[in-house]
This record gives structure tokens, sequence and C-alpha cells, in this order.
């Protein structure tokens, strides 16, 4: 009984510690945007504000769950290989949105991670990345007039 006791107290410090480490992140976030033009820094803002009170929760009431341990988390993350390479083409992503452009790396973002999470139906990827370039173009570029990243060739 006692054992069960220091894993949930362990269970509750990492969660706060977590908290801690991702309201610093949102106010880094937060600060590091506010230099941005209005419309640009809106969003990462709103964002930053949304874990930093998010996180604030999680530090005031953790959750008491087992402790896991560093050979437990890589086990989990061998049994879901999706969400591993889903956060390496994210990142990948990210990187390549400044060189490639936006409006070509988002596509191939798009159509990759459907395919990775095992869609298979043409049409539907197909559509839905349309639909969603689209949707970002318009509110984001034509609406907003916000300048978006657009590949070295173009400009």
């Amino acid at each position: 009984m006692k054992q069960t006791s220091t894993t949930s107290q362990r269970g509750i410090q990492s969660d706060r510690l977590l908290a801690l480490v991702l309201m610093a992140f949102s106010a880094i976030v937060f600060l590091y945007a506010r230099d941005w033009q209005m419309e640009a820094g809106l969003y990462p803002r709103a964002i930053a504000v949304i874990i930093f009170a998010l996180s604030s929760f999680m530090l005031i009431k953790p959750k008491e769950k087992k402790r896991k341990t560093p050979g437990s988390m890589f086990k989990e993350a061998i049994a879901n290989k999706e969400t591993f390479f889903v956060v390496v083409l994210t990142v990948v992503f990210i990187m390549v949105i400044e060189p490639v452009g936006f409006f070509v790396a988002l596509p191939v973002y798009m159509v990759l991670t459907q395919l990775l999470l095992g869609s298979r139906d043409w049409k539907n990827i197909a559509l839905s990345t349309v639909v969603t370039t689209a949707f970002i173009y318009l509110v984001f570029v034509v609406m907003l007039s916000i300048r978006i990243p657009v590949a070295f060739w173009l400009t």
C-alpha cells in the first residue's frame, strides 16, 4: 500500500513539472509573438494563452496515475508508431515551410499524414487536402491579408 502512494505522488510531481514547463513555453511563445503584426501574432498568442490556462489547471489539480519510466514510455511509443511518425512529419513540415513555401508543403504534408494514418481513399484525401488548402488561402491571404511564405521560385 505504501508503494502505491509513493508511485501516485511521483506521478503528481511529474504532472506539476510538465505543467510548469508548458507554462514557461507558452509564456515564451506569447512574448516572442508580441512583436509580430497584430494579425500574424494573434493566433500564436491565443494558443499560448490557452496552453498556459490549461497547464495551470494541471498544476493545481494533477491527475493521479501510475508512474511512467523511460522504458515504459519507449515501449508505448514503439507500440504507437503512427504518432511518432506524424510528429516527425510535422517537424519536417515546419522546417520546409520557409524554403519550399507553405502552399507547396501543406498539401504534401496532408497527403502523407493521411496515408500514414491509414486512409487509402484517394478521393477523400484529395478533397480534404484541396478544401483545407483553399480555406487557409482564402482566410489568411485573401481576407486577413497575412503574408504566408511562398516557394523560393515564386518570389
